[in-house]
């Protein structure tokens, strides 16, 4: 199936794309989300978890500066725990060996 939609579709495909600029922006959807499966495959849990928290923070932190959203008192105490979180477990770890 993928060598039939790669040789039916990329000569459809790729013309339109050189014209128009879309080139880069293929490129590097496709190596960003290879490199996102590849952390979320041979990551352990507790680095997903801490990665997905903090995509969380920083969507929120670009969404005050892009689309004027205000951040509440819960939201910057939430922030708090998941930033200090991660730096107690591994002073946690470090300590323990």
């Amino acid at each position: 199936m993928l060598f039939c939609s790669t040789v039916i579709g990329l000569p459809l495909l790729i013309p339109p794309m050189v014209l128009i600029g879309e080139v880069f922006e293929a490129w590097n959807s496709v190596l960003s989300g290879t490199a996102v499966s590849m952390v979320m495959k041979y990551a352990d849990n507790i680095v997903k978890v801490y990665s997905t928290s903090v995509a969380m923070l920083l969507t929120a932190v670009v969404s005050v500066f892009l689309f004027g959203f205000n951040l509440t008192l819960a939201f910057f105490l939430g922030a708090t725990q998941v930033i200090e979180i991660p730096f107690n477990n591994f002073l946690y770890c470090w300590n323990k060996s």
